[in-house]
């Protein structure tokens, strides 16, 4: 999943080769058990996409398989408590091939916990960030038309008329607000991040 420039400070080293690679291990089962629970779920939701789905994992060579690691997380209440999505093999509910990706729970990007980490589905992570990726449209578009006021009628009729959709989902206004204030202290307790500089106070 894409990443916005202001926050990939936050994905680098430490996060490709230590704090990604233990949450989808976390989320790793055994190959047996992620067939069971794709012929399971397709069995009660009654879609035939888990088992073709399980026909292309129980093909696999290894062992074991990274399996979504949601339990309701995002919203949907899956069949069997847990998404039956496995990585790299064919969506069983959506079109193309799953791959897992580590979801921030808490929406921040600075708290690198496990119990904050989760590998997700596509589906299972676009569900978690919806409510915080329609706040940052909302945003996104007040910043627009503060940049647009003194400019040309054009220029601030295009802002006005390109305002999104609100869905204002999002209750906790605590990650952006943290975010634009440089407060990036985290759980952790590590000095303060300036949002525009990208420099760490102690």
């Amino acid at each position: 999943m894409s990443i916005r420039p202001s926050l990939r400070r936050f994905y680098g080293v430490e996060w490709r080769t230590i704090h990604r690679p233990a949450a989808l291990a976390r989320a790793t089962v055994a190959r047996g058990d992620a067939v069971e629970a794709l012929l399971a779920t397709g069995a009660k939701e009654r879609a035939p996409g888990y088992g073709a789905s399980a026909r292309v994992v129980a093909g696999f060579s290894a062992d074991t398989v990274a399996r979504c690691a949601c339990m309701g997380q995002c919203g949907r209440v899956h069949a069997l408590g847990r998404c039956a999505e496995v990585d790299r093999a064919p969506a069983a509910t959506f079109a193309g091939k799953v791959v897992l990706t580590v979801a921030h729970l808490d929406q921040r990007p600075w708290n690198m916990a496990p119990e904050n980490l989760l590998a997700l589905c596509q589906v299972c992570h676009n569900r978690l960030d919806a409510p915080y990726r329609a706040r940052n449209r909302d945003v996104t578009w007040r910043e627009t038309r503060a940049k647009a006021d003194g400019r040309s009628p054009q220029a601030r009729l295009f802002a006005l008329v390109a305002r999104p959709t609100p869905r204002r989902t999002w209750d906790d206004d605590a990650p952006y607000d943290a975010l634009n204030s440089g407060d990036c202290t985290g759980s952790e307790g590590a000095g303060a991040v300036d949002s525009a500089s990208g420099s760490r106070s102690t």
